[in-house]
């Protein structure tokens, strides 16, 4: 039988503090290892040297994790709830306070004291959001910074958790019928000067395909019963390379346009 664990609720920061967050992923990527044959002492060793490392990346960072949490939900909900948007499903524009439809309204049904304008000043830094007059209207549907520049994203932990639980799910014994879905595409020798228009159309693709879902999704948790069991569920998609180890391909050709003049 699979052990239980206390649930991790991610949606909540635990007062704006992510830390039952950071142990959370902590605990599951330790139990994962484990599982794999890593010793204690091991681990012990390469969290130690991995801490040094980036000694610095802990400096100066202040958790956003509430905000970013659940920013996002604001945004699914405007484009969700009958009273925001228009007879063509389309989001309508919102004043900041009021007793709704407003950004305030959106913002008290999270059952979490978030001060709207800072609300409203951080979904206007994600691009998330435009002016209209005097009122707002969503721009896109998701609300995460785009860039190396941004910093102290808690939500970042999110994907994370959800994967390292799929994993741990799929690689031990479990009552439940079947694992959850995994699956990958992956290519070994992609062409770096193809990344950005693939990165493109991955974007294109994903976003329709999260938005369908999250739809789905607020449907079933509109018809949630009054005190019926509910769970957190997610789907998640990500890019990633890997480095490649022996040089690449142009540097091989450099190397050997160099070994050509040499003969000459």
């Amino acid at each position: 039988m699979r052990p239980r664990t206390a649930p991790i609720e991610p949606g909540e920061a635990r007062g704006g503090v992510p830390q039952a967050v950071v142990l959370e992923a902590i605990d599951r990527f330790v139990q994962l290892l484990a599982r794999m044959g890593t010793t204690p002492r091991e681990l012990k060793d390469a969290i130690a040297k991995a801490c040094e490392r980036h000694a610095q990346a802990f400096e100066g960072r202040k958790a956003r994790y509430l905000l970013e949490t659940q920013a996002a939900h604001i945004l699914t909900l405007w484009f969700s709830e009958p009273m925001y948007v228009d007879q063509h499903g389309a989001p309508i524009p919102l004043p900041a306070r009021g007793p709704g439809p407003s950004i305030e309204a959106l913002t008290s049904r999270l059952g979490d004291s978030l001060p709207t304008p800072e609300v409203i000043r951080y979904l206007l830094q994600a691009n998330a959001l435009g002016r209209r007059g005097s009122k707002y209207i969503p721009q896109k549907r998701d609300a995460l910074f785009q860039g190396p520049g941004v910093t102290g994203r808690y939500q970042n932990l999110l994907p994370l958790l959800g994967l390292l639980s799929t994993l741990l799910h799929n690689s031990s014994p479990h009552e439940d019928a079947r694992n959850w879905f995994e699956a990958r595409a992956y290519n070994p020798k992609f062409p770096r000067r193809a990344r950005a228009q693939f990165a493109g159309r991955i974007g294109r693709l994903s976003l329709d395909f999260l938005e369908t879902f999250d739809a789905d999704m607020h449907r079933a948790e509109r018809t949630a019963k009054p005190g019926e069991p509910t769970v957190h569920i997610g789907i998640g998609v990500y890019q990633y390379e890997e480095p490649v180890t022996g040089g690449t391909g142009q540097e091989r050709g450099s190397a050997r346009k160099r070994r050509s003049r040499k003969h000459k």
